[in-house]
């Protein structure tokens, strides 16, 4: 299948100003995760019925945006778009908390700016609104492996995680089925890339446009990492974000660790998470499989 751009031009934003977030330094060994005791760690959920998410439904008015006829992966659609309308892409300085209501007031109020990482928190937590769970995935090219920060949502009509990029507006796939992180990685590991539909509205502006990318942002699938907590409204207490404790690195046979990369890059080569895996029935499953914490996938907005 060729890939397919559904866009127009738009502002081209540079890359780094629409980065993921800071480094975070590497202060104890990396441990690898065995297959047989991979969930060992987990990944966590919001609650869908935090007062944070039902003072965000009612405030943005988020059931609107949903039409009970479409399926759950139509919804979704539906509320990235809504997502990526929301402002044009900026800097977020100061940078704000992990509320969704906290970033929509800021950068409406012109206090800071927002890129990846701010469309994905309020992707994420509008989702959970809603009734979907979703996870947050950091993503990196051969010589950034920090380049942008992703989504991905358990959908139930395709009985999967499919990877959703709120800022760029867009998705992957592949005759006809929405893809993964990790099925992006490997299409691009295996030099099949250019065989992906990249499916998106057309660029507004602001936004930086993906036809930019001679992949379409495919590119930047070279390293994938999960994190593990998207918890950020019933867990204030803890930081934010802690790439080296809270993320765990996909690092397959294709992949050569950040710390070991030969490739030309300004970033520093160090480790980035504590652990690794290559396990990808723990990184498959569904959101409320044993081993996982957090509530279940639960029934889509409109769905019976």
């Amino acid at each position: 299948m060729a890939r397919t751009f559904l866009v127009t031009l738009g502002t081209v934003i540079s890359l780094a100003a629409a980065g993921a977030c800071d480094r975070l330094p590497a202060e104890s060994p990396m441990t690898t995760v065995p297959q047989d005791e991979a969930t060992s760690w987990h990944f966590r959920y919001e609650t869908h019925d935090h007062p944070r998410l039902r003072e965000l439904a009612a405030r943005e008015h988020l059931e609107d945006l949903i039409d009970p006829e479409a399926t759950p992966f139509e919804q979704i659609v539906r509320v990235r778009e809504w997502v990526s309308g929301q402002w044009p892409s900026g800097t977020p300085n100061p940078y704000p908390p992990w509320d969704a209501l906290v970033i929509l007031d800021w950068i409406r109020a012109g206090t800071t700016g927002g890129f990846c990482g701010q469309y994905a928190q309020v992707f994420l937590q509008s989702l959970a609104a809603l009734g979907f769970t979703a996870r947050y995935v950091e993503i990196g090219s051969v010589d950034n492996p920090y380049a942008h920060f992703v989504t991905e949502v358990w959908t139930p009509d395709f009985d999967k995680w499919v990877l959703m990029d709120a800022d760029y507006d867009l998705h992957f796939e592949h005759d006809g089925i929405p893809l993964s992180a990790l099925e992006i990685h490997d299409a691009l590991m295996a030099g099949e890339a250019d065989a992906l539909s990249v499916v998106h509205r057309p660029t507004r502006e602001g936004h930086s446009d993906p036809a930019r990318w001679p992949l379409g942002t495919a590119e930047l699938y070279h390293y994938v990492r999960f994190f593990l907590k998207a918890d950020h409204l019933s867990r204030p207490d803890e930081p934010p974000f802690d790439r080296h404790a809270d993320m765990v690195e996909w690092l397959d046979a294709r992949v050569v660790p950040w710390a070991q990369s030969e490739a030309e890059s300004p970033y520093p080569k160090e480790q980035l998470t504590q652990q690794e895996t290559d396990d990808r029935t723990v990184i498959e499953a569904p959101p409320d499989a044993a081993g996982l914490d957090g509530p279940s996938s639960g029934q889509a907005a409109g769905q019976s």
